[in-house]
């Protein structure tokens, strides 16, 4: 639950997916009034990462398949 609505407030750089910034964490812990032990903040940001590799790589398959 927590990943979904921490990356609900992340901002993209215009130039790809949105991708989680370790102070964007820490600033959206601190909103929340949350203690997330480390483990929890490598795994929200391994993710992020994740999730930005399989949108990228969506967003690649519909581009080629439009030519």
């Amino acid at each position: 639950v927590w990943f979904h609505e921490f990356m609900q407030g992340v901002a993209s750089t215009g130039m790809g997916p949105a991708q989680a910034t370790w102070e964007a964490l820490r600033a959206w812990q601190l909103e929340m009034r949350l203690h997330l032990d480390l483990w929890e903040k490598r795994a929200i940001m391994r993710m992020s990462v994740s999730m930005a590799s399989i949108q990228a790589e969506k967003i690649r398959r519909d581009t080629k398949a439009k030519k």
